[in-house]
């Protein structure tokens, strides 16, 4: 298998795609026939929950911000974050596509999967290519 050893960077396309949800989802607030304190709970909570997501998965300045992959042995990965390190098993609910990697794993000991969300832009070309390779290859042999 490929040495996969990854650093992840910043995705401008997933803050410019949380950007259209968020505009998206105030204009469908605007025109429900709910009343003004209804609507702006609505909102409050949209904000709010676009906001965390573009903390955790966008800028990752979040604890619970995944900042370095390693893969390892038997679907095993070591996950960095500021929270520390990680060793975690890759689950089969991981979504991988050419455009964005969605990766769950189970951390032994937590009912929780911890999940990792890779925009292409978050990485390099080539990086971003053998992380899929890799994928695909690893699925494959399970």
């Amino acid at each position: 298998m490929l040495n996969i050893d990854i650093v992840l960077k910043p995705s401008k396309q997933f803050l410019t795609l949380m950007v259209l949800v968020y505009a998206m989802s105030c204009s469908i607030i605007f025109y429900l026939p709910v009343s003004p304190w209804a609507m702006g709970m609505l909102l409050l909570g949209v904000t709010g929950y676009v906001v965390r997501m573009i903390r955790v998965y966008g800028t990752l300045y979040s604890n619970y911000s995944i900042h370095h992959l390693r893969a390892l042995t038997d679907g095993q990965w070591e996950l960095i974050s500021p929270q520390g390190l990680i060793i975690a098993k890759l689950t089969g609910d991981s979504i991988v596509t050419r455009f964005l990697c969605l990766l769950r794993f189970r951390v032994p000991g937590r009912m929780q999967k911890c999940t990792c969300l890779i925009m292409q832009d978050a990485l390099d070309v080539q990086q971003y290519r053998r992380l899929l390779v890799h994928l695909r290859c690893a699925s494959i042999m399970t």
